[in-house]
């Protein structure tokens, strides 16, 4: 795969080229998202207008979701890789995530898309997603050990940080928006007992 070494030096990660591979990536999920949306039938979300509405809404939504936090999760990379003792900038950050986040764009798209052909679809989908990610992965340990000039071990580490980290505040988030949200939001949606 051509896409799997076009970085092949630390000087060619530039800033510009990986927010187009980044908004790339972000502009196919949204399009995928928004094909899953119009998939679903009519009548569980209402008129046709409605779908094709909500489907855009929630096509804009996803894009800016994953194009923001693919910056965020560039900032985390070259701030997790400083700490761990790697030599790198924010565009080397940027370019291990948008790269990958590229790759896993293109399997989701082929993938519901195959999903579209019956019996075998989910079988072809899932080789086609299975390939592409195993490929995505490791293109992110290899632009860690590039970019960052560290070794596979250090870059082991840093993956399993982020998503230790990840999980920890995926984890937190949810917990705290059951303890504080959850309560109130639901006082809002009961309905006054009838009086009579």
């Amino acid at each position: 795969m051509k896409l799997a070494t076009l970085i092949k030096t630390k000087k060619e990660a530039e800033l510009g080229k990986s927010l187009g591979i980044l908004a790339l990536a972000a502009t196919l999920i949204a399009v995928t998202v928004a094909i899953g949306v119009t998939m679903v039938p009519v009548a569980a979300l209402g008129t046709i207008p409605t779908v094709g509405a909500m489907g855009g809404a929630v096509a804009v939504v996803t894009w800016v979701a994953v194009f923001v936090g693919g910056l965020f999760y560039a900032w985390l990379i070259q701030l997790l890789m400083q700490v761990l003792g790697g030599k790198g900038k924010y565009v080397h950050g940027l370019a291990t995530v948008a790269y990958p986040a590229l790759l896993i764009a293109i399997g989701v798209l082929i993938s519901v898309a195959l999903m579209l052909i019956p019996l075998i679809g989910g079988i072809l989908a899932f080789v086609v997603m299975t390939s592409l990610a195993v490929v995505a992965y490791a293109m992110v340990f290899r632009l860690l050990r590039l970019l960052f000039e560290v070794d596979l071990l250090t870059a082991f580490i840093a993956i399993v940080v982020l998503a230790g980290g990840t999980m920890l505040a995926i984890y937190i988030t949810i917990l705290t928006f059951y303890i504080t949200a959850l309560p109130f939001i639901t006082g809002l949606l009961t309905l006054p007992a009838p009086t009579a």
